[in-house]
């Protein structure tokens, strides 16, 4: 969007209708262990099934309990900038000065899977599947 020399841009990143494989969830580290839903006779709308304890296997069936709803919109970029006026600009010699303002990855609007960030969970580029947050500010000058 451009208005009276001020430029605005929004960029979402997203997917819909979309699941991912969590690995399922045991009782295997209750000390370290997320708060997880699962079944009892007082929470019957749980996302898992009641936990299963057998001697040192932990719960046999929870591979197949780890795919969940993952969709997410996120916002990936955010640009703020001003243009000077150009009749102004010519009297210090210049032709065009801008003055801008940007915003990466400054985050999620919506994701089903709260504590995963499913835009980079898979990526083989950033292994650690944490988005690089940053701010830049600048001047574009043209003489």
């Amino acid at each position: 969007v451009s208005y009276k020399g001020f430029e605005f841009s929004i960029f979402f990143y997203g997917r819909l209708k979309y699941w991912y494989s969590t690995g399922g969830e045991s009782e295997g580290g209750r000390g370290t262990q997320r708060l997880i839903n699962y079944y009892t006779e007082n929470n019957q709308n749980s996302d898992y099934q009641k936990p299963i304890y057998t001697a040192g296997a932990g719960d046999p069936y929870s591979v197949i309990l780890g795919y969940q709803k993952a969709s997410f919109i996120k916002i990936r970029n955010i640009s703020l900038a001003y243009n000077l006026n150009p009749a102004t600009l010519k009297r210090a010699g210049m032709s065009s000065l801008k003055i801008y303002a940007q915003a990466t990855n400054p985050g999620m609007l919506f994701s089903k899977i709260n504590y995963l960030d499913m835009d980079v969970i898979n990526s083989t580029t950033n292994p650690t599947g944490i988005s690089n947050r940053g701010v830049t500010f600048g001047i574009n000058a043209a003489f």
